[in-house]
């Protein structure tokens, strides 16, 4: 009954450490996977900035000038809720392809992220 016990003891303390390995293993990544979120967000803010001083007199300047806002608000804050809801109410007719598929993969990550 001894080693019985002692097995389950093991077993527990097994358990319990592969549990906190786990935990943490999981707050690096998710911390990482946000501080790259925040990164591509900080690219794709650039790349507008400079679409918008070559188009500032196209009529879509302003709403693009608004969504760069809503964007930089986001990153200042680290909010990926923000981030999220701007990403999804934007269209994307009229950016350069670099922009678009910027775009995209932050949504599909930030997708990714929240499921």
């Amino acid at each position: 009954m001894d080693s019985l016990f002692n097995i389950l003891i093991e077993v527990a303390v097994f358990l319990l450490l592969g549990f906190g390995y786990y935990s943490f293993q999981r707050k690096r990544i998710i911390r990482g996977e946000t501080q790259e979120l925040l990164y591509m967000l900080d690219e794709l803010i650039s790349l507008l900035n400079e679409f918008l001083d070559q188009k500032e007199s196209e009529s879509f300047y302003k709403n693009l000038n608004s969504f760069t806002q809503e964007l930089e608000v986001a990153l200042d804050e680290s909010s990926l809720e923000k981030l999220n809801s701007s990403l999804t109410t934007y269209d994307t007719n009229g950016l350069p392809d670099s922009i678009t598929h910027m775009i995209t993969d932050i949504r599909q990550r930030l997708t990714f992220y929240n499921s």
